[in-house]
């Protein structure tokens, strides 16, 4: 962790408030900003990020930080960060979207599917979504996923990938930037 100067110019990508009111800004190419109490931290791959590429956050259940980044997943838990790779069981390594469900699974949306981390194992999303790119992701009241792709629409996911729909007819555009619950 560094203090950025403060003549730093970063291309923002993503912006998440965490439980604490910690404010992270995730930049594209610049690592991750954090701020806590009027003090700003940078953090990049020298920190242990799998990337200084981030795309998104997402907190647990246990509070730690998920990071989204262009070549994988990093968590943040309190001492550092630990990196999770393809060879983990994510589905694909660039990572685009993450949200937590209702039951506490991370849903990480990639260049090229859906993964789901239950209990800390990766879940590979369905064969339908194996060439998606994951835009974005929110739950809704009924234990169902929606994702935002960019070729495919609004595409909607219920239970254990048993019901897949697809609603890129739809909608007046394939491309889905973004889904708020």
């Amino acid at each position: 962790m560094r203090l950025p100067s403060k003549d730093v110019q970063a291309r923002v990508q993503t912006v998440y408030q965490d439980r604490s009111g910690t404010v992270w800004i995730g930049t594209d190419g610049q690592g991750a900003f954090a701020i806590a109490k009027g003090r700003v931290m940078s953090f990049t791959t020298r920190d242990g990020l799998r990337s200084d590429f981030i795309r998104a956050f997402c907190e647990d259940g246990q509070g730690q930080l998920w990071i989204g980044t262009s070549s994988g997943l990093s968590r943040r838990d309190g001492h550092g960060f630990k990196g999770n790779y393809t060879n983990d069981g994510l589905v694909y390594f660039s990572v685009r979207s993450l949200a937590r469900d209702s039951r506490g699974d991370i849903w990480i949306g990639t260049e090229k599917g859906i993964s789901r981390m239950r209990d800390g194992k990766f879940l590979p999303g369905p064969d339908a979504m194996r060439h998606e790119k994951i835009l974005s992701i929110a739950d809704d009241n009924e234990g169902a996923e929606w994702l935002g792709t960019d070729n495919s629409g609004l595409v909607r996911v219920k239970g254990d990938f048993q019901s897949v729909m697809l609603l890129r007819n739809a909608l007046p555009s394939k491309t889905v930037y973004q889904v708020i619950k």
